[in-house]
């Protein structure tokens, strides 16, 4: 999805990107993070699985990401184990 605002383009992603994917299983979502910082996406939104996750390793994920920001979901926030 992309949206245009004025004179520039918007490109979000969805949530769930993290895990659950096979490679999560082994790379805790650093393979993802790789690829996000390799296309135009300028915000990520948290879902419920990026808790399948430690909470140490998304906060190592968070400081990977070369993106604009991490915008919440509408609900509750995540909880981490």
């Amino acid at each position: 999805m992309f949206v245009w605002f004025l004179d520039f383009l918007i490109s979000p992603f969805n949530q769930d990107f993290l895990a659950p994917y096979l490679l999560s299983s082994i790379d805790r979502g650093a393979g993802m993070i790789r690829m996000l910082n390799e296309t135009p996406i300028d915000y990520v939104t948290w879902g419920n699985h990026e808790a399948d996750l430690s909470h140490s390793d998304v906060m190592c994920r968070v400081d990977e990401y070369k993106g604009v920001t991490w915008l919440q979901q509408i609900g509750s926030a995540p909880v981490f184990s």
